[in-house]
């Protein structure tokens, strides 16, 4: 009998892995920008963005790779197919946002002791360009985002990263106009926090999925 199990998710067809797709180039030239942009702007908030989105690159790939193996046929060792492949993915996807925090978190608090001269104007434009990219990236997966749980897994990776430009675009216009440089480690911190309630939350799902609860 097969009928007992809960599909809680739809494999997304072309036009989602075209989406996927989409994103993936977006943020991974954002992140190449933000890597850039923080060294030279010495902005730990612009770097800590910029590790958020390389890891979303990753799910991205993750997402698509996913997207790709939930459409084969069930076979003699995969009865009931692929689909949960994207399940999986979307923990993986949550478990490398807990490692990145985790990485930053110490990067922060170095920082926070030692505060560092930042080039707030250069690291405010920086930003402003990654929440356009950002931005241009949820609008691809919005339109899946509610039919599987791994593009809203992605998703989810893109929507933080927009709320993590504007706290370092906030950040930039604090250290401008008061000099005040520790701004740059509390908006870090704030991304972090961010990125753990987020991927918090995907993680609790795709156990609830898992472990096979109710729809």
């Amino acid at each position: 009998m097969r009928d007992h199990h809960h599909d809680h998710s739809c494999g997304p067809g072309h036009a989602a892995r075209r989406s996927i797709k989409a994103a993936f180039f977006i943020t991974a030239f954002i992140a190449v920008v933000e890597v850039a942009g923080g060294l030279l702007t010495g902005s730990i908030a612009l770097l800590s963005d910029a590790l958020h989105m390389i890891t979303d690159v990753t799910a991205l790939a993750i997402s698509f790779l996913a997207s790709k193996l939930s459409g084969m046929a069930p076979d003699d060792r995969r009865s009931f197919g692929y689909r949960r492949v994207e399940v999986m993915a979307a923990l993986v996807n949550a478990l490398l946002l807990w490692l990145v925090s985790g990485y930053m978190l110490r990067e922060v608090y170095e920082r926070f002791l030692s505060p560092v001269t930042v080039l707030s104007g250069p690291m405010m434009i920086v930003a402003a360009v990654g929440l356009a990219a950002n931005i241009l990236s949820a609008w691809f997966l919005l339109a899946h985002k509610d039919k599987n749980i791994n593009i809203r897994g992605a998703f989810i990776h893109v929507v933080s990263d927009m709320a993590g430009s504007v706290g370092v675009i906030l950040a930039g216009g604090v250290i401008y106009f008061t000099g005040y440089y520790r701004m740059d480690t509390l908006v870090s911190l704030g991304i972090i926090a961010l990125i753990l309630y987020s991927s918090t939350r995907l993680m609790l799902e795709t156990f609830h999925i898992l472990l096979e609860g109710t729809p």
